[in-house]
């Protein structure tokens, strides 16, 4: 179950682990995880692993982090994962343990959004390190028709919070190269809201990329067509 912030002053321990109600945490992974902790320097604020996704009858599906010929697929990142955190998603979120003073000094969670984890990825990456766990941890429950008849429509609750947290991630940015890796989320989202005919989003996006300075040619190309269809 997530821990609201409201019941965090009465939550004890160096670790917190932000879980739905509805995946299954496995018996070793609190071990494994502040075991990992404990080697770690103490930069490292988060630590998330692999997981098993399963159906709405328990099947497994496939793992998180699909093993081909290249390594693994999204390629994991540990360290400094500001700018991989900004470009991709790569973290199964029920798989997060965080450290309870990185928690404590990002204020929690932004409630005001309607989903949370991108934008603590954000801001966590910022000034803390991620570590990669190589195993099994959690077995995330897929819901299938959760999101796919709303993503990127015009309706898609998702996409406010992800602007939000876009706008964010810019005032962080430090140098070219995290502005850059910015600017490849902000296209790639882009693009998926004009696939779907969501050109109100799609102008919100495009908007961010230009303070990038990043835009191209065929960027402004999309943004045009979605003022035209607008």
């Amino acid at each position: 179950m997530r821990w609201l912030q409201s019941g965090l002053p009465t939550v004890a321990g160096a670790f917190l682990i932000d879980f739905a109600t509805d995946d299954v945490l496995l018996p070793e992974r609190v071990a494994q995880q502040v075991a990992a902790f404990q080697r770690l320097p103490a930069s490292y604020g988060v630590v998330y692993s692999d997981a098993e996704l399963i159906d709405e009858q328990s099947r497994f599906m496939r793992h998180h982090f699909r093993r081909t010929a290249n390594g693994l697929q999204p390629r994991p990142a540990s360290g400094d994962v500001f700018v991989d955190v900004l470009e991709r998603y790569f973290i199964s979120t029920p798989t997060m343990m965080m450290r309870r003073a990185t928690f404590d000094e990002l204020g929690g969670y932004d409630e005001t959004l309607y989903y949370e984890d991108f934008d603590f990825w954000v801001r966590a990456a910022r000034n803390w390190h991620f570590y990669f766990l190589d195993e099994v941890t959690t077995r995330k429950r897929k819901h299938p028709q959760a999101m796919s008849r709303t993503a990127y429509l015009p309706s898609d609750p998702h996409l406010d919070s992800t602007i939000q947290t876009c706008h964010k991630a810019l005032g962080l940015c430090k140098n070219p190269r995290e502005l850059a890796a910015l600017a490849v989320r902000l296209r790639w989202e882009m693009r998926q809201t004009v696939r779907w005919g969501n050109f109100r989003h799609s102008l919100a996006f495009y908007a961010l990329l230009r303070q990038t300075n990043n835009a191209g040619f065929l960027d402004w190309l999309l943004a045009r067509w979605s003022r035209l269809r607008g």
